[in-house]
């Protein structure tokens, strides 16, 4: 049997993982958002027409912010945002997609969000439609319910008219 403080010292991790995970909520709630968006693809056997894709974005000035937030996730790529003014500083970004990592990310952080509560679960149901449907067929047509997701996700967002366009 351990002895208490290895015990006190286990729970101590356990709710230092949790609020790490609970910051990150809070920082996605501030500085992030998700992306539900329609690109054009083509690919080289020649097929060509509009994809669905979906990303969790968290924006930061502090690259090294991001860097922790992605070394703690386990997942995703820090990427510089163009600047398109001198007077600009440079900006950041964190960019999730993939079906399973933004799955796992939205498993973590959904306990904790308030303010994309709402709209992480439309992109987490979303992205596990995708996981069913690619697994079988990774060019698997989107759904008319994937489809109406896509559209429900835009209009929860704030700039939801600029996320979503066919």
């Amino acid at each position: 049997m351990p002895d208490s403080s290895k015990v006190a010292v286990r729970e101590a991790v356990g709710q230092s993982v949790q609020l790490e995970i609970a910051y990150i909520a809070g920082f996605f709630d501030g500085e992030g958002t998700v992306g539900a968006y329609y690109r054009n693809v083509q690919i080289r056997s020649g097929w060509s027409g509009k994809r669905i894709t979906i990303a969790l974005l968290f924006y930061n000035c502090n690259k090294y912010v991001l860097e922790c937030i992605q070394a703690s996730l386990g997942v995703g790529k820090v990427f510089t945002r163009p600047t398109y003014s001198p007077n600009h500083k440079v900006a950041y970004y964190l960019r999730i997609s993939g079906f399973e990592d933004i799955v796992y990310v939205l498993d973590l952080l959904i306990l904790y969000l308030v303010v994309k509560k709402d709209v992480a679960i439309l992109v987490r149901e979303l992205a596990v439609s995708r996981l069913l449907a690619t697994r079988l067929d990774y060019h698997a047509p989107f759904t008319q319910p994937e489809i109406a997701l896509v559209g429900e996700i835009g209009s929860q967002n704030r700039r939801g008219k600029d996320a979503v366009s066919s």
